[in-house]
């Protein structure tokens, strides 16, 4: 049964996706559809792999190097701090890292915590994919990526 990340990923290799931002030789990197700390995307495993552990080792070493490519970046693009990453599966098991770029411009309380502990993601809004704001961060980090 196809699950939410095997769904993305088809809308990822047919262009309808807005908020795709390159796909790397690990999978698609995508901009989340809910923005807790400005510039928080995830990667999606494609081929879609059930977790980190179903990859071969060579496969686990490049999805290291695509998340830290989206981190750099991130961190270029955006002025970030630093870069959180979590790789989780959980809900969805479909190899997928959220990566979040932290800023100094946070909370002190806040900035401390996982993204997930500090923000309720839960609460965060739904962003307008298709909103001028929303297109240039999207291609933001697609230059930065492509540095």
């Amino acid at each position: 049964m196809p699950t939410a990340v095997h769904r993305k990923i088809e809308m990822c290799e047919r262009g309808e996706d807005p908020l795709a931002i390159a796909k790397l030789p690990s999978g698609w990197v995508c901009l989340a559809d809910i923005q807790p700390l400005r510039g928080y995307c995830i990667l999606f495993s494609n081929p879609v792999a059930r977790d980190l552990n179903d990859l071969s080792l060579t496969a686990r070493g490049q999805w290291g190097i695509d998340c830290a490519r989206v981190g750099d970046a991130l961190l270029s693009a955006l002025g970030a701090k630093r870069v959180n990453y979590e790789t989780w599966g959980n809900l969805d098991p479909a190899l997928h890292t959220h990566i979040t770029p932290r800023y100094a411009s946070e909370d002190p309380a806040l900035g401390v915590l996982p993204p997930r502990q500090a923000y309720d993601v839960s609460r965060a809004l739904k962003i307008d994919p298709l909103s001028p704001e929303i297109k240039e961060l999207v291609e933001k980090i697609r230059r930065a990526l492509k540095d």
